[in-house]
């Protein structure tokens, strides 16, 4: 299937700002990385506000399509938590973890990933009052913590590593 043009400025911007920042992407800048004129990227992107949830929105849907063609449309939440820790298995991009960083700075951002969230993501009400609850976000937890792991730490995970904490993690999970 072809990239459009819209989702190949987009791609491009993500690449760019895994290089650079978020703070030095401009128009100019995407402009120059793209070969497009910067009237071309207005026509797509009005405002740079819209150029970033752009961002946000296609990584988010990236991240569901992958979840997908792991558990399908398996409404079990063992399921959907699993698939949730094998994505997070890989470490993160340095560009998502930028954007994913960024999410809180605009409601509009934080609801791009939320939408995925809130049909894959166990949820945090009862972890008070709920053992089998906390078992379950800790197991979020973990794989929250693998896929950000080499960038907090100096070592870094090896591949065979990352497997055997997969393996880990998943064997946390409850059982019904």
């Amino acid at each position: 299937m072809r990239t459009s043009k819209k989702e190949m400025i987009l791609r491009t911007a993500i690449n760019f700002i895994g290089e650079h920042s978020i703070d030095s992407l401009s128009y100019d800048s995407l402009a120059a990385a793209t070969g497009l004129s910067k009237s071309g990227l207005i026509y797509h992107f009005p405002s740079k506000h819209e150029l970033l949830l752009g961002m946000h929105e296609l990584l988010a849907a990236d991240w569901e399509a992958e979840l997908t063609a792991i558990a399908g449309d398996s409404s079990d939440p063992m399921e959907r938590l699993r698939a949730v820790v094998i994505t997070l298995t890989e470490n993160v991009s340095r560009p998502e973890l930028l954007l994913l960083i960024d999410a809180p700075s605009h409601p509009d951002f934080l609801s791009a990933w939320r939408r995925v969230n809130r049909r894959w993501i166990p949820e945090a009400t009862g972890l008070e009052s709920s053992a089998q609850q906390r078992a379950i976000y800790l197991v979020q937890l973990a794989a929250d913590g693998l896929f950000v792991h080499d960038y907090i730490h100096d070592e870094v995970l090896q591949s065979a590593q990352r497997q055997a904490m997969l393996e880990t993690i998943l064997d946390l999970i409850p059982s019904k």
